[in-house]
């Protein structure tokens, strides 16, 4: 029989296989426990919470660019005087109270 170097048979696996074995590994009912467990066999610590960061903090750290610094003479502040909020008013009334109405 001649020898040959092909590598040895495997078993055919499907998509729908592979596709699904990392989400059994460590699925949503079982993640924290599990990861917990994972934690106490290597001796590591729980990585601690991110601390909490303004958007303008972030946007400066991400971007390099200070979003409250005046966009006209680059040294003074915005302030920000109003904030606006979601509503359920529907969109015609909305507009009709910002246009002019006619007698």
């Amino acid at each position: 029989m001649p020898v040959t170097n092909s590598p040895p048979p495997t078993r055919p696996t499907t998509q729908s296989m592979v596709s699904r074995a990392p989400l059994c590994i460590l699925s949503n009912r079982v993640r924290k426990p599990l990861i917990e467990q994972c934690r106490d066999l290597l001796g590591a610590q729980a990585p601690q919470a991110p601390k909490p960061e303004s958007r303008s903090a972030a946007c400066f750290r991400i971007f390099g660019v200070d979003p409250e610094s005046c966009p006209k003479c680059k040294t003074g502040r915005i302030v920000v005087r109003a904030t606006w909020c979601a509503t359920r008013v529907p969109l015609d009334d909305i507009i009709a109270s910002l246009l002019p109405r006619a007698p």
